[in-house]
């Protein structure tokens, strides 16, 4: 576990990509909403967080992925996660992100 998560941000039409590298836990959380708040700025724009090379996610890291999912509910926006690996993917099933977040294995099943 680096501890330590690398957050770029990319623009592909009305997607806002939140591209993820490194290890999401409590002690990255605040990027990563501070990321969101930046994708949400304009109002028609859609969030897609990757975690295509999120290497490791604790609890507390899924954790603010529900949250941020449940906000994106809230509040009547989309919201898309891509990129997870088999064990992330298990583990949003059990939490049930998916029932407020959309799930995708990449950004192309999004784009077409």
């Amino acid at each position: 576990m680096r501890d330590k998560l690398k957050i770029t941000f990319r623009q592909r039409g009305k997607l806002r990509v939140i591209d993820l590298d490194g290890d999401l836990t409590a002690a990255t959380a605040e990027p990563l909403e501070q990321a969101y708040e930046q994708a949400i700025a304009e109002p028609d724009a859609m969030a897609v967080l990757n975690l295509q090379r999120c290497d490791y996610v604790t609890s507390s890291g899924f954790a603010v992925v529900a949250s941020i999912a449940l906000r994106a509910h809230r509040d009547k926006r989309r919201l898309c996660i891509v990129g997870m690996n088999p064990h992330q993917a298990k583990v949003a099933a059990l939490l049930g992100i998916q029932a407020f977040a959309e799930i995708h294995s990449s950004l192309d099943e999004i784009t077409g």
